[in-house]
């Protein structure tokens, strides 16, 4: 299966280019995006440095951008993304992580890029909470709306470091769909 011939292990074992070590190539939405299907953008940014627009995407949506990049070596991909949980308005919270596919150039580059995960941050009440007999009560953690920074990492977490693109110079198209969540 793909899972055991093209996972992250086997399929970078071949790699013979160097990591690259050169200047963060920034990616501003406005400037890389080529196409999207499903998601919107939006002037609310929240709150968000660089500033600009932003994308809205929910389970499903697919971006598409382009990212130049100056020579041949091996990139770890950094996303900025907000944790959005369009349920809280509605009372209703889902506790499973956000996911992403990433294809680069039409393809996975190796399994574990079929489910990316990124994680939420939660708040816990700070108040205790007691039942009707003055028990106290677990109290549910509340999911937290913030920007966060994130390497791409294997899903299942069995590796600590990012996972690594193998790039050549020149342009390439990079399609992420979220495949749980909205960020």
């Amino acid at each position: 299966s793909e899972r055991i011939s093209r996972n992250y292990t086997r399929v970078s074992a071949a790699w013979t280019l160097p990591a690259y070590t050169g200047e963060d190539i920034p990616l501003p939405p406005e400037d890389a995006v080529t196409g999207t299907e499903g998601a919107e953008w939006v002037e609310d940014h929240q709150g968000y440095a660089p500033g600009g627009k932003v994308l809205r995407v929910h389970y499903g949506d697919t971006v598409r951008l382009n990212a130049e990049i100056p020579r041949d070596g091996l990139y770890a991909v950094r996303l900025d993304y907000y944790s959005y949980d369009p349920a809280v308005e509605a009372n209703r919270q889902t506790v499973l992580p956000d996911r992403i596919s990433l294809e680069v150039d039409g393809a996975f580059p190796y399994y574990e890029c079929r489910s990316l995960k990124f994680e939420s941050a939660w708040l816990r009440e700070t108040e205790s909470n007691y039942d009707r007999y003055g028990d106290e009560m677990v109290s549910l953690p509340t999911k937290t709306a913030a920007w966060n920074s994130k390497y791409l990492t294997d899903g299942t977490g069995r590796r600590t470091e990012p996972l690594l693109l193998a790039l050549t110079a020149g342009t390439h198209e990079l399609v992420i769909t979220v495949t749980e969540g909205s960020f």
